[in-house]
């Protein structure tokens, strides 16, 4: 029972957000109620898979103006905290707030919000630089981001963007590395993140450009993710500590690994190492913390789940990390859909385990 009191008090600790001092990280999973259209899934099968997976958070959306969500009372009656992603307006992909009423409709209803339920974490809007999930420019989130900035600051609550999503915040990891590092070290991350899958052609395209080329977006031959690109890089550059910056807690990227392609790549340059060098890569461009509230795996690996939590847990010490866990176009969650709910895959039971190693490893170091 001591080692099961410990892991209690760490994960107590860690969801209190006492994460400066002690260096702990909260959490969580994100388990959509719908699924590419495909797959629903109810409040209590969230907390259902939750409790099998011993986590303490789960992001949730929630549209500004309308009433909080339904998950967030069982949530907390659960001793679970509720990560809230909000959405301008409702839909798939949300509209921008561009006239002056928009934008004070959404001041007011952030901050009824934020007094209805105190989020340990808020993000604004979802993939902020993906068309599919939101319609308007760059400098239309901007504005959008430094409203709510301004009420979750007020509220003295953490606030992030809604998360670059992986391919976009690997081209702009790549591009750093480039600069920073040289074509060869460019080339063996491109090369691991883009092994595989739909997206092996930006590894072809983007090979071998030179460390000096002043135009690496022309090497990408597809449209939309070249401007995906172009538009992500512009926001992490407002993400920042310069005056005119957008003052963020934290900063937010989206996370997947393609253990889909031949399993977890531990030789030659790995997928550890793209994961390490895309956070630095971002805290190099940001100066601000990093975290993730949307970081999976395209296969069903328990490498996948050990290796990366690693990363983020004990080696880079993100303060928030949740973990997809549905299955989805192309991502694999945790447990096995057919059978519902708890009932785990070989890599959720690795999760599971993980987390639990990790909660009495911290609780150890922090006295008991």
């Amino acid at each position: 029972m001591r080692r099961r009191r410990r892991r209690l008090a760490a994960a107590a600790i860690c969801s209190a957000l006492a994460i400066g001092a002690t260096g702990c990280s909260s959490v969580g999973t994100f388990l959509p109620g719908l699924v590419n259209g495909t797959m629903s899934y109810s409040t209590s099968d969230k907390i259902t898979e939750a409790k099998a997976l011993g986590v303490k958070l789960q992001r949730v959306h929630q549209v500004v103006g309308k009433p909080l969500s339904a998950d967030v009372q069982p949530f907390t009656a659960n001793g679970i905290q509720t990560q809230l992603t909000i959405k301008a307006t409702a839909g798939t992909q949300t509209q921008p707030i561009d006239t002056p009423e928009a934008q004070a409709a959404f001041r007011s209803g952030l901050s009824s919000l934020l007094d209805q339920y105190r989020t340990p974490l808020l993000s604004v809007e979802n993939e902020e630089s993906a068309d599919n999930f939101y319609a308007g420019t760059p400098n239309q989130y901007l504005t959008e981001l430094r409203i709510a900035v301004d009420v979750a600051k007020a509220h003295n609550i953490n606030v992030t963007d809604g998360g670059i999503p992986w391919t976009t915040i690997s081209l702009v990891a790549w591009n750093h590395i480039r600069k920073a590092r040289g074509t060869s070290a460019a080339d063996a991350y491109i090369a691991t993140v883009f092994r595989g899958g739909s997206n092996a052609w930006m590894a072809n395209d983007l090979t071998g450009v030179a460390a000096d080329d002043p135009d690496p977006y022309s090497h990408l031959s597809r449209v939309a993710p070249r401007q995906n690109w172009i538009d992500a890089e512009y926001l992490l550059s407002q993400f920042g500590t310069d005056p005119g910056d957008v003052p963020l807690t934290f900063v937010n990227f989206h996370w997947y690994v393609l253990d889909d392609v031949g399993g977890y790549k531990t030789t030659g340059y790995t997928d550890a190492q793209a994961l390490t060098d895309t956070i630095d890569a971002i805290k190099d461009i940001t100066g601000r913390p990093v975290v993730t509230n949307e970081f999976g795996q395209h296969g069903t690996t328990p490498e996948a789940v050990v290796g990366n939590l690693h990363v983020v847990l004990d080696q880079e010490n993100l303060p928030f990390v949740v973990w997809f866990d549905a299955d989805g176009i192309p991502a694999h969650g945790l447990f096995d859909p057919a059978l519902g709910a708890g009932n785990l895959r070989p890599s959720g039971v690795t999760f599971r385990d993980t987390l639990t190693d990790y909660y009495a490893r911290l609780a150890a170091a922090l006295g008991g």
